[in-house]
């Protein structure tokens, strides 16, 4: 079981992301709607900080922007979190030496799905040489990501069961609701960041400790 906690912005959110054991740590590159994202700049001041495993988040960013933010970070995976068509992932692969994340959305619970079948993305990103899938909750077509909202956990254990590329978990997942996820589901992974904040894009150091104790506690029963 592999935890990542996203969204940090300062070395202070790196060296608590560390001391509580998370395995990866995020950075939302130059998104401006987020409350957590930061420009190239600021991440590359506050990169030193970090002492695990970076991913950088990006969300419709060219190829050419994505290579500039490798070479200033040296990201562990770069993290497609937008509606990226396979030739990118393909393509990244090609000329990046670390790893392709790719985010895929569900619906939230309980509502219509609006594309095609998860598995068929799924494979196709596979092939393409994505190293993890990750599996995040669509509020609406136009609401992707963020949205403290909870998707299909029986859609996501199936996707995890016929899945031959790890795939890890996002969406809503808070401290009180991770173990329940994680048991249901049986992700290689757990993804969060507004579920272990005190206010948007302010990480809380008791909420962070209590995600990875609990998602690990439960990855071990």
């Amino acid at each position: 079981m592999k935890v990542k906690i996203c969204g940090n912005k300062t070395p202070e959110d790196f060296r608590l992301v560390a001391e509580a054991g998370a395995d990866f740590a995020g950075i939302i590159l130059d998104v401006p709607k987020s409350p957590r994202s930061l420009s190239l700049n600021e991440a590359a001041r506050v990169r030193k900080a970090c002492t695990i495993r970076l991913v950088t988040v990006f969300l419709g960013a060219t190829i050419e922007q994505i290579e500039a933010a490798h070479d200033a970070l040296a990201p562990f995976a770069v993290q497609l979190h937008g509606r990226e068509p396979v030739e990118v992932v393909e393509r990244l692969k090609e000329r990046l030496p670390c790893q392709v994340w790719k985010v895929l959305h569900q619906p939230a619970a309980g509502a219509a799905a609006d594309e095609s079948p998860l598995a068929e993305r799924m494979a196709a990103y596979a092939a393409a040489g994505a190293d993890v899938i990750l599996l995040d909750t669509a509020a609406s077509p136009d609401l992707r990501g963020g949205t403290g909202l909870t998707s299909d956990w029986d859609a996501a254990r199936a996707a995890v069961e016929h899945s031959s590329t790890p795939v890890f978990l996002a969406g809503g997942l808070r401290p009180d609701n991770v173990a329940a996820a994680v048991t249901a589901v049986r992700p290689a992974g757990v993804d969060v960041a507004s579920g272990v904040e005190s206010s948007p894009g302010i990480k809380s150091p008791e909420a962070v400790r209590a995600f990875v104790m609990a998602a690990r506690s439960a990855a071990g029963q």
